[in-house]
């Protein structure tokens, strides 16, 4: 299952088949929102969103043949909870004067402990931009370049006084692909990969770092959940499990992932740190590193062109093939919901990156004439894999290896996902 920004797909595994045998999807959008640079979603969304995936998935199968679940989930998004259940109901639809409507959400599917953990509000997604000045504040006392997508900006911005009026208390902090984890399980607990995006996780040590947790709030190190080994059965956040269903275990391939931001990252046997905050600090999710750059505006962008003009993915195509390299000295600067570098491959080539591929994976992997500029401006072959959705596809990889009693890096290796012929 990945839960992701604009949807929630699902996709069934065959591990002696090795190829995907079931898929489903549903959509979503963010909740309305008239103030600038705010993008949120009611987590109980994903939770409907897996539902209705996996029944689409399964709907041809057998589900009591299905021998495990691996959870992949947007990076980065804030989920505030109350394990207290003190709460009963959400502060959300934030207005420019700092109101709130109100966002109903549902029972925990699972719990093993006797207590609900309850959301307190909706959950500030990676895409999020009211944490810009929490962000540069952080930036400061680190000395490194703190981006707002990292959750450690989200929280100091809603736990601030200015911050939509927020007085609620949270008890405990998840991201998304956690809090589907305790739904389903009732278990909160994180692994590094998502960890690292929280921008509190020190990645050479895999724990988290008391003194930036400080920093944030006095009671967040309380707050965080448990770091687990990268071979526990709770999938990771959609980068790390787009690494493994991309097979980007080893170094050599560089993954380039084309959604609704943008996103280059590749498997390191070291850990790699830029204090100028154009690559991100991750871990991967088979106990290694995976260095990320990431452009905030991708496919955004085409549907912001495509939609403005009336075209269909067809037309646009065919428009941009008839355009020479270089669009004849054009420039168009992508930052429609915000801006992120666009410099970051020749910087992690400075930091030690190897490459000698790239396999571009996500919806717009689909369209030849993108793939085809991409291995014009790399200058160097790139690869399309056969199933797009990788992310989905790692977490079910992840929990076929665990499933089978195997490390997943190795496992991986040993059935690589499979690459289209051209």
């Amino acid at each position: 299952v990945d839960v992701g920004t604009q949807s929630t797909k699902a996709v069934v595994y065959d591990c002696l088949e090795r190829t995907v045998v079931g898929r489903g999807a549903y959509a979503y959008g963010l909740l309305p929102c008239d103030k600038p640079g705010v993008a949120e979603q009611d987590p109980a969304t994903w939770e409907k969103g897996m539902r209705e995936a996996i029944k689409q998935a399964t709907s041809d199968l057998d589900p009591s043949k299905v021998s495990a679940i691996g959870v992949s989930g947007q990076q980065h998004g804030l989920v505030a909870v109350d394990s207290h259940d003190q709460v009963s109901m959400a502060p959300a639809l934030c207005g420019t004067d700092g109101s709130h409507g109100q966002v109903n959400m549902a029972p925990a599917l699972c719990d093993t402990n006797g207590s609900h953990g309850q959301v307190i509000r909706p959950s500030k997604l990676w895409c999020d931009l009211e944490s810009a000045a929490e962000a540069e504040l952080l930036s400061q006392a680190w000395g490194v370049d703190m981006q707002p997508a990292f959750t450690a900006t989200k929280i100091l911005c809603v736990t601030s006084l200015n911050a939509c009026s927020l007085t609620l208390t949270m008890t405990e902090v998840m991201l998304p692909h956690d809090y589907i984890n305790y739904r389903l399980t009732g278990k909160y607990c994180m692994e590094c990969g998502d960890a690292s995006g929280t921008g509190l996780l020190d990645i050479s040590k895999r724990a988290f770092d008391e003194e930036r947790c400080e920093d944030v709030d006095a009671s967040l190190y309380s707050m965080l959940p448990p770091l687990v080994s990268s071979d526990a059965p709770i999938g990771g956040g959609d980068n790390m499990m787009s690494a493994l269903g991309a097979g980007a275990v080893r170094s050599g391939p560089l993954i380039i992932s084309l959604g609704t931001s943008a996103t280059l990252f590749g498997y390191c046997e070291h850990a790699v740190e830029d204090a100028s905050g154009v690559v991100a600090p991750f871990c991967d999710s088979t106990g290694g590193w995976m260095p990320l750059v990431c452009i905030q505006n991708c496919t955004s962008a085409t549907e912001e062109m495509r939609s403005a003009f009336d075209l269909s993915h067809e037309r646009i195509s065919e428009l941009a093939a008839e355009v020479p390299a270089g669009a004849d000295g054009v420039t168009f600067l992508p930052y429609l919901t915000g801006a992120r570098l666009l410099l970051g491959f020749r910087r992690m080539q400075e930091l030690g990156m190897e490459a000698n591929e790239l396999r571009v994976v996500g919806g717009g992997s689909k369209n030849d004439v993108w793939c085809q500029i991409i291995a014009d401006v790399f200058q160097m072959p790139v690869k399309k894999l056969i199933e797009a959705e990788t992310a989905a596809l790692g977490a079910a990889m992840q929990a076929a290896a665990i499933s089978a009693g195997r490390p997943v890096a190795p496992y991986i290796s040993a059935h690589p996902p499979s690459l289209a012929d051209q």
